[in-house]
């Protein structure tokens, strides 16, 4: 999976213009961890009181989403070297 398909999929899926929002087990596939681990950094980051390594929605009905705009975000400030790569 691309970036590039994952941004396909995402504006294939919106609703008049409004972003889908991910499972975690969606989530969890596009950038290539576990469920378990996506489910770990929330807890981790309640129990310690700091933001999760990877921003989530908490919906009303209990439930937990990802925004692949910030899933994308993090992929590429992840990202080393290639054309667009500034740092050192």
């Amino acid at each position: 999976m691309t970036l590039e398909s994952i941004k396909n999929d995402a504006v294939s899926r919106s609703f008049h213009g409004l972003e889908p929002l991910l499972t975690t087990k969606e989530a969890a596939k596009i950038i290539g961890l576990s469920v378990s681990f996506l489910n770990n950094d929330r807890y981790l980051a309640k129990a310690e009181g700091t933001p999760p390594k990877y921003p989530y929605v908490k919906l009303p009905s209990g439930g937990v989403r990802y925004r692949g705009v910030d899933l994308l975000a993090l992929i590429e400030i992840g990202m080393q070297g290639g054309v667009n790569y500034v740092g050192h």
